[in-house]
């Protein structure tokens, strides 16, 4: 679902990026757009597999801080040489949280950087539900929903509130209730849901257009709520099919999808950098742009997965397991 979800999100960009000859493919953009409400449904159905596994919340924000922020980091300094410049963005890009912004958002020096910053939100709120003890997953939907709430209430929010009460968040939520029920559904019903989820999807990516849900998410309530329903309800019921499908099933495909799904991250955050090498050396009035796009972007993401993120969460493992024989044992302390 990872993989299937990252791919979304390759086809679209390519358009979003303003490859002039990539803008005539069909469904170029709107399957982007989709494809990052898939990923934060499936963030949330990860997140909750992870809570109920993990004892303490202080080590449930470790793991998932070192496993987002160093890549996002280093491409977005990368990419700073050739972003415009400002507090509001720099702000934005390290800390996430747009208090310095009015009325509208300062994107953040990676294109893509506001939905980092929403999951990252995601899961402090899950480590701070786990650290208060029993019905984690209860309390972090009880507080998002909150946010929201509060929200939508308010006639002008401040553009800090309207991000951390974004209705998209409640996706998240979704994909908690995914993970409670993906094991007790049978394969016919999987089936179902998956084909009603795409069938449902797949209508909204063809009127992508009018619908424009993939702008102004962050500054208009209405406009978010409009995606939540009309996207987000398809990307569930297409998440609770596919796990529920994937648990019973296993095949060369399966295992592919899941390499290229481990991959997903780097496939999401190395596309800004392609695209600006693409555009810099690759004339874009023919469709060779867009297909070196898609066609090379797989393989970089891949080798990013094996020499930058697997190599990162090695380091921060060993540190960790360091930390834990120097620290002094509760009997030593006696």
């Amino acid at each position: 679902m990872r993989a299937l979800a990252a791919f979304a999100v390759l086809w679209g960009h390519a358009g979003f990026a303003q490859i002039p000859a990539a803008k005539s493919v069909w469904l170029i953009g709107s399957a982007g757009a989709i494809g990052v409400d898939v990923f934060f449904v499936v963030s949330g159905f990860v997140l909750a597999m992870l809570a109920e596994r993990s004892a303490s919340g202080v080590q449930f924000a470790k793991d998932r801080f070192q496993r987002i922020l160093p890549l996002y980091l280093l491409v977005s300094i990368c990419m700073l040489p050739f972003e415009p410049v400002s507090l509001e963005r720099l702000w934005n890009s390290l800390l996430f949280v747009p208090i310095l912004d009015l009325d509208h958002y300062s994107a953040p020096i990676h294109w893509f950087g506001w939905t980092i910053g929403l999951e990252l939100w995601f899961y402090a709120v899950m480590a701070a539900s786990l650290l208060t003890g029993r019905l984690t997953q209860l309390k972090t939907a009880a507080v998002l929903v909150a946010f929201t709430s509060l929200t939508i209430s308010l006639e002008a929010p401040p553009m800090w509130l309207r991000y951390l009460g974004n209705p998209m968040c409640l996706e998240f939520l979704g994909g908690i209730l995914a993970w409670h029920l993906h094991s007790r559904l049978p394969r016919s019903v999987a089936a179902l849901s998956m084909s009603f989820g795409v069938a449902l999807l797949v209508p909204t990516a063809v009127v992508h257009a009018r619908l424009g849900l993939h702008e102004g998410v962050l500054t208009d309530m209405n406009l978010a709520l409009r995606r939540v329903f009309l996207w987000g309800g398809p990307a569930w019921l297409t998440l609770l099919g596919a796990t529920a499908w994937e648990r019973s099933s296993s095949s060369g495909w399966t295992n592919m999808l899941t390499r290229m799904g481990d991959a997903s991250y780097s496939l999401y955050l190395l596309q800004p950098p392609l695209l600006m090498l693409l555009r810099a050396f690759v004339p874009t009035n023919s469709g060779f742009s867009a297909l070196a796009f898609i066609l090379l972007m797989p393989c970089l993401a891949l080798g990013s997965r094996r020499f930058l993120e697997l190599p990162i969460q090695r380091y921060f493992r060993s540190r960790g397991a360091r930390d834990s024989l120097h620290k002094p044992q509760a009997n030593q302390l006696l």
